[in-house]
C-alpha cells in the first residue's frame, strides 16, 4: 500500500469498501486501513473523502485518528 501500510489480514466488506488490519510503516502502529473497491464512482470516492475530513476535524473524542487521504 503505497510503501507506508503493510496489510496484515481482513477485517470487514461493505458495499463500496475494505477494511484491513495493517501496520503504518513510518510510525509502527497498528491500524484499520479503509479502502474503496476497484472502479468506485467518483460519488463513493467523494463521499469516503468527506467521511475522512469529518472524522479527522474531531479531536478529543472517540472517534478514529485519520493518517493519511490518498
Amino acid at each position: 500500500m503505497g510503501g507506508r501500510y503493510e496489510v496484515l489480514g481482513l477485517l470487514g466488506k461493505g458495499g463500496q469498501s475494505t477494511v484491513y488490519r495493517a501496520r503504518d510503516l513510518r510510525a509502527g502502529d497498528e491500524i484499520a486501513l479503509k479502502v474503496l473497491k476497484p472502479g468506485a464512482d467518483s460519488e463513493s470516492t467523494e463521499r469516503m473523502f468527506r467521511e475522512a475530513r469529518a472524522m479527522a476535524s474531531l479531536q478529543g473524542t472517540a472517534a478514529v485518528r485519520v493518517l493519511d487521504q490518498v
